[in-house]
């Protein structure tokens, strides 16, 4: 069974959201048995908490399922069992490097190297409005749910797509980049056979 582990600075907000993306997504498709999801933090500044309330709000009006959780630290036995670590942003890379003593079996990657577009989840507790150009995922405050939300169910079908084939021998993680990536089409992720989570974010 492969286990995909995101990583956020507090798991409260990005994390979370895409850890019960992806359990729906492989819910659906019928991967249970062959993919596993969870979601932790990589600092104790959130220790404790259940997901932020606006993020619930969004993942419950789209149907997708979540559960009261807490919001915990990251151990190096978490990562030894992980086998992909999936960070948001490169103050998480940093955390993360520090966490596991420098990734030395290359676990680690961050969530838009999935797509053909640079850049960062944006962490919707930045105190500033950031733009297209900060180099930061194009989050605005009012817009940011209903954006992490789309983006991140698009970036997690491509995501669970090269899984699937890495799964099939047919690519592997050292060979993996964002070229090859954005030349995954969504459409072609997970047949209507697999029941494939196809509605129209």
């Amino acid at each position: 069974m492969i286990h995909i582990l995101f990583i956020c600075h507090g798991n409260i907000c990005r994390s979370p959201m895409a850890e019960f993306i992806m359990r729906d997504l492989v819910k659906k498709a019928g991967l249970d048995d062959r993919i596993s999801v969870s979601s932790l933090a990589a600092t104790r500044d959130e220790e404790g908490n259940d997901m932020y309330q606006p993020a619930r709000r969004k993942l419950a009006r789209e149907g997708i399922p979540f559960a009261p959780r807490q919001a915990r630290l990251m151990t190096m036995e978490d990562y030894e069992q992980a086998d992909l670590v999936i960070g948001m942003d490169e103050e998480n890379r940093r955390d993360l490097m520090r966490l596991t003593g420098g990734d030395k079996v290359h676990k680690v990657h961050m969530l838009m190297e999935y797509t053909d577009r640079p850049g960062e989840v944006a962490d919707p507790w930045l105190p500033v409005t950031l733009t297209p150009h900060s180099g930061m995922y194009s989050m605005d405050v009012a817009g940011y749910w209903e954006k992490l939300l789309r983006k991140s169910y698009k970036i997690l079908l491509l995501m669970l797509r090269f899984i699937l084939l890495m799964g099939e021998g047919r690519v592997c993680m050292g060979c993996y980049s964002r070229q090859k990536a954005g030349r995954y089409e969504a459409a072609h992720i997970l047949s209507k056979k697999r029941g494939a989570y196809t509605k129209g974010y």
